[in-house]
């Protein structure tokens, strides 16, 4: 499966869904699916047609569980179906289940940029979890956070051993400092 980013605005429409409502309406009341309001997501993959008798440049829109939703407009599977060939991983993305008045919806969410991509069209690329620069970035934030855990406590009971407060409050905090400073000294 293709690891491309996801920004949750579900900007592109399926189209042809009046022919699939049976599929739309078995995955929305489905229980094995993320619900949010009126709508249902889950994943499914872009499958390019190019036998298909009314545009050879059709790509299909199809749940695993659920069958076909549709198809990309012909506009967006011009831009698209030479990544939807088939010849490496199946491209996967976003889909969001709409629950109308009278019929059900569907919409896609994808980023088709990831991290080897030029951008030089002033597009910002959004960080998927193989970027390592993020990772790195993540880790240095729990360092920092995982001593700020650590060491505040032991500045708070510092204070909270002061005379002003009561015998009782300043052995239970004295005992806690003690805990917690053998904590750092013996297990880390």
């Amino acid at each position: 499966m293709a690891d491309w980013a996801t920004t949750g605005y579900y900007e592109i429409k399926v189209v042809g869904v009046t022919h699939y409502q049976q599929a739309l309406q078995n995955c929305w009341q489905s229980r094995g699916v993320v619900r949010r309001g009126n709508s249902v997501v889950l994943d499914v993959y872009l499958v390019f047609e190019p036998d298909n008798p009314h545009d050879e440049n059709a790509v299909a829109v199809i749940s695993d569980e659920f069958g076909q939703f549709g198809y990309l407009s012909q506009d967006e599977a011009l831009d698209y179906h030479d990544m939807c060939d088939g010849i490496s991983e199946p491209l996967t993305v976003s889909c969001k289940v709409i629950k109308g008045e009278s019929v059900f919806y569907a919409r896609l969410d994808f980023d088709l940029y990831d991290e080897y991509d030029d951008y030089s069209d002033n597009q910002t690329p959004i960080r998927t979890e193989n970027n390592n620069s993020d990772f790195q970035e993540k880790e240095n934030m729990g360092c920092l956070l995982s001593l700020g855990i650590l060491f505040f406590p032991i500045i708070f009971g510092w204070v909270c051993l002061s005379p002003r407060y009561q015998n009782s409050s300043r052995i239970i905090t004295g005992a806690w400092l003690i805990f917690n400073i053998w904590f750092i000294l013996v297990i880390i």
